[in-house]
């Protein structure tokens, strides 16, 4: 019995050597050159996305000086076949309000004659948070104002989703989706394996099908996961959607580009700066439209002191010009004066009408 028992022990002690001088190697083989390294994990195009939501997050307050250049062909009836404008402004936003102020000049009178810089007319339209203030006027006369004190969400997205050179900050024409919005119902998506060059950056591919067309956009790691280069294709055959307006008409096709992006670190960010746009539409009967535009950002002031610069206080507007409300009837008007509304009481029908705070000449000057 009792060599039984020692062989039996000698038996369970050969069978546990092995498996103790293997852990023996394994502990040795850790302290010496440390625990191997799991398989990194495999990127995807919303990681992407999300980076690139991050940077849009630190630039969501701007001040922005810009100039546009635009050139057209078109073969629309009514309209001239070729055209060159161009435009000059001021764009300033946060993350609850809105200001943006412009000239332009070239081939925007209707008649066809060509207008100057020097006989240019100005354009604002501000959301101060409790209003919309939308100003425009004449080199020589003083202008309209058309107060809406109704809150329109939609219309404060619009602003920027179809602001000039919005493809800079993610919105491409056809759609007031930002594209890391945009792509999350997305109907497919993917990114490439590779990554591929955009001026000299190693850059993320990312290719999507929306309800709004099929997207490629090209991501920059090294400016700050903004976009370097986007191309939307939108057709009637796939009945894509352009912004709200239903489903293309039949025959209608349009590419979306943006190319040749120049960024400029400031401060710890980096702004994309300059960019070649353009919009072509092929339309039934033989009709198109190619728009070309040139957008230069000539200063951008990131997260400024709104309240010094005073970015949302519409006292660029003339005194005298006429004040309409939107929905007050046309006859009730008042004029501006030093950022009050003065009623224009010449034949009775504007008593007893009073704006804003409920007194005479309300402010709407902070």
């Amino acid at each position: 019995m009792q060599t039984g028992r020692r062989m039996g022990e000698r038996r369970h002690m050969s069978e546990t050597k092995p498996d103790r001088r293997f852990k023996l190697i394994v502990a040795t083989t850790v302290l010496l050159f440390g625990a191997p390294a799991k398989p990194a994990e495999r990127i995807t195009a919303f990681d992407v996305l999300d980076k690139f939501a991050a940077t849009q997050q630190k630039l969501s307050s701007l001040s922005i000086q810009f100039e546009d250049s635009y050139a057209s062909t078109v073969k629309l009836p009514g309209r001239k076949p070729s055209a060159e404008i161009h435009r000059a402004g001021l764009f300033r936003f946060d993350r609850t309000r809105y200001a943006v102020m412009d000239r332009s000049w070239g081939d925007i009178d209707p008649s066809g004659k060509f207008i100057q810089k020097e006989d240019s007319g100005l354009r604002s339209d501000l959301w101060d948070g409790e209003r919309f203030v939308q100003y425009s006027c004449g080199r020589t006369n003083l202008g309209l104002v058309f107060l809406r004190r109704t809150e329109d969400p939609g219309r404060v997205q619009r602003t920027f989703s179809r602001s000039n050179a919005a493809s800079l900050m993610g919105y491409f024409h056809g759609s007031d989706n930002r594209i890391d919005s945009e792509f999350r119902t997305a109907k497919s998506i993917s990114l490439r394996e590779s990554l591929e060059d955009v001026a000299g950056s190693r850059c993320y591919v990312i290719d999507a099908v929306t309800d709004h067309g099929t997207y490629t956009v090209w991501i920059d790691p090294q400016h700050g996961y903004n976009i370097a280069k986007g191309e939307v294709h939108r057709t009637w055959k796939r009945k894509d959607l352009i912004y709200d307006h239903g489903p293309m008409m039949k025959g209608d096709e349009i590419l979306s580009s943006l190319a040749n992006v120049r960024f400029e670190k400031i401060g710890d960010v980096w702004v994309p700066m300059e960019a070649d746009i353009q919009t072509t539409r092929n339309m039934p009967r033989g009709y198109y439209s190619r728009f070309k535009q040139h957008h230069k950002r000539t200063e951008v002031i990131v997260d400024p002191d709104h309240d010094k610069l005073r970015s949302f206080i519409p006292d660029h507007i003339k005194d005298g010009a006429k004040v309409y409300i939107v929905g007050i009837p046309h006859s009730v008007n008042y004029t501006w004066k030093k950022g009050e509304l003065i009623p224009n009481i010449d034949d009775g029908k504007n008593k007893g009408q009073v704006p804003m705070s409920g007194k005479k000449g309300s402010e709407i000057r902070r």
